[in-house]
């Protein structure tokens, strides 16, 4: 079978008999991949706004790095044998969602590698910040390197020593369907999110995105147990995961310029650029306007907030075209507690 060929997932209900009186949770298996946010893709799934849903994600090159092939098949390869990087599940199909609404993401879970208990790290030297004549070392070859998951913890097996890193899972990848033609997963835009690797799009992380087309269309993939910012290397610890989100519809929501991204302790906006810097820039002008129009700042007072206290965490950094950055504030700051 082609990749875009295989047998359709069946989601069903799935009860978690280890938490009691947890309800049914829908279930929707990675058995059926897309490579593209695409309107005419049928939904494999259709949930309620406020439905919680459990989404078996794929990884980065759909399966093909294991402990078996790290020695034998090249990056290169692997990419030529699918259509894009990158695989997405879904698309999910909430109902309600229509067009100029909002989609809510919230984050519950996120088990990374549940059954093959590894993640996988590739350093190509077709990509990453300091390749491409960027760099003053001597040229590289390429290295893919297993990392075994071992209580809570990868192990980066060094020729020096054993470095141990604990999981701190995200989302990878993630979008709804543009409101034309189709992108691929591989690819992120401002309007529709996709393969941005932002650090912070973990468990606790709500990302609101703008709806487009009936029912949204949300797809999710391409996991990382954990990721270090700007991704030098043009990718990080990936794996395969379960994730356990909820999906809820924001009816009257404010301008969506840019993908949100909040969390308990702050809020923040997600911009992709042409540059790093445009990336950052867009993401701040964003978060002076939600100051502004959600919190009751004048423009040039937020923008004295943000200067003193605003944060970046940056998801690529990677010439020539992905660049990813979320600028965001701690909640704490948006309380006015003196008005006199």
């Amino acid at each position: 079978m082609g990749w875009m060929e295989r047998p359709l997932a069946r989601p069903t209900p799935r009860t978690d008999t280890g938490q009691p009186g947890r309800h049914a949770v829908k279930h929707l298996s990675r058995e059926r991949l897309s490579f593209f946010f695409d309107k005419d893709i049928p939904p494999m799934l259709e949930v309620d706004s406020g439905e919680e849903i459990e989404v078996e994600t794929e990884d980065a090159i759909a399966g093909q790095l294991t402990p078996a092939t790290a020695d034998t098949v090249s990056h290169a390869v692997m990419r030529s044998r699918v259509p894009c990087a990158n695989p997405v599940t879904g698309p999910i199909f909430v109902r309600g969602a229509e067009p100029g609404d909002g989609l809510a993401v919230s984050i519950l879970a996120i088990d990374p590698s549940p059954l093959e208990r590894y993640a996988w790290t590739i350093f190509d030297p077709a990509e990453g910040m300091l390749t491409n004549g960027l760099t003053l070392n001597e040229p590289l070859v390429e290295s893919k390197r297993i990392l075994p998951l071992e209580n809570g913890a990868l192990a980066f097996r060094f020729h020096h020593g054993t470095v141990r890193v604990p999981v701190s899972p995200a989302l990878g990848t993630i979008g709804v369907a543009p409101r034309l033609e189709r992108r691929c997963s591989f690819l992120n835009g401002n309007d529709f999110c996709g393969n941005v690797d932002v650090p912070s799009l973990g468990v606790g992380a709500t990302l609101v995105l703008p709806v487009h087309v009936k029912g949204a269309l949300l797809s999710l993939g391409d996991v990382h147990a954990v990721s270090g910012d700007g991704e030098i290397s043009g990718g990080a610890a990936d794996c395969r995961a379960t994730v356990r989100i909820t999906v809820t519809v924001l009816k009257t929501p404010p301008f969506l310029r840019q993908p949100r991204l909040d969390d308990e302790r702050s809020i923040g906006s997600l911009a992709v650029g042409g540059s790093l810097d445009t990336a950052v820039r867009t993401a701040y002008r964003d978060l002076v306007a939600r100051l502004c129009g959600e919190h009751g700042f004048e423009t040039v007072e937020a923008y004295q907030l943000l200067s003193s206290v605003g944060r970046v965490r940056i998801g690529q950094a990677i010439p020539p075209v992905f660049h990813t950055a979320v600028a965001s504030v701690e909640r704490r700051y948006l309380v006015m507690v003196d008005r006199g």
